[in-house]
């Protein structure tokens, strides 16, 4: 009788977890490779340096009987982790299918472990220094956005509206908005709201203006919703975060 693939893969499975328990391999913890592949993908070079584990390491387990195919295993098992944490961060799907197929095939050709190790390498700041460029090309605003918020910026101790702004940006209200909020992760009144709020931070802290003053020179409604806005935004009344401060 012909045994099913099961009977033949689970006692298979059981003496590959048996002899790399036997070897002493202890597989790399979940939170470690997970937080290596987090730094490739905010292109964090300095922190991959650190977190970035041999290829082929005892804590990794061998994958082939023979060494230099159990490293072109392992390779392609990490080519392909960081083809989708690319992916997840940004990089678009063809660039990264293309690097990921290139570089496994590269590393198919090669017959010995040092250029094995070489190419992993090589990967693997390759990977990060891409997305470090994507990360920074996200982070960058757009040219209405910029224009925004240096408009805020120079205009913080007046009244701020949304309406006023879009046409100083020379945009709709409604498309300044969506715009804004697709790029910074902040509504636009949120954001004035915010950098008025660390302008009256920055004023009780370094001078005795009256609170009742600084709300006036931020153009606040009242005196009452000033505190109102700072309380909700601090946590603290404005007195209570000057007497903090001092």
């Amino acid at each position: 009788m012909t045994p099913s693939p099961g009977t033949i893969i689970i006692p298979l499975m059981n003496n590959i977890i048996f002899e790399n328990r036997e070897r002493a391999f202890a597989h790399a913890s979940f939170e470690q490779e997970f937080a290596f592949y987090k730094a490739v993908q905010d292109g964090d070079r300095e922190k991959v340096e650190k977190l970035m584990s041999p290829l082929g390491s005892d804590s990794m387990g061998s994958l082939s009987k023979n060494r230099l195919q159990s490293l072109k295993y392992h390779f392609a098992i990490t080519i392909a982790e960081l083809s989708r944490y690319a992916i997840e961060g940004g990089m678009d799907l063809e660039t990264s299918y293309s690097l990921s197929d290139s570089y496994i095939s590269r590393c198919d050709e090669l017959k010995n472990e040092k250029d094995i190790h070489s190419l992993h390498k090589k990967a693997v700041f390759d990977y990060t220094d891409r997305m470090k460029k994507t990360v920074l090309k996200k982070l960058a605003p757009s040219g209405p956005v910029k224009k925004t918020i240096n408009y805020i910026f120079v205009h913080l101790h007046e009244k701020l509206c949304e309406d006023s702004i879009a046409e100083a940006v020379g945009l709709s209200r409604s498309y300044l908005s969506r715009l804004f909020k697709k790029e910074t992760g902040i509504p636009l009144s949120g954001y004035i709201r915010k950098k008025k709020i660390e302008e009256a931070c920055d004023m009780l802290r370094f001078s005795e203006k009256p609170v009742s003053e600084i709300a006036s020179d931020l153009a606040f409604s009242s005196h009452s919703y000033f505190i109102k806005v700072f309380k909700a935004t601090t946590g603290m009344t404005p007195g209570e975060y000057r007497a903090s401060k001092t």
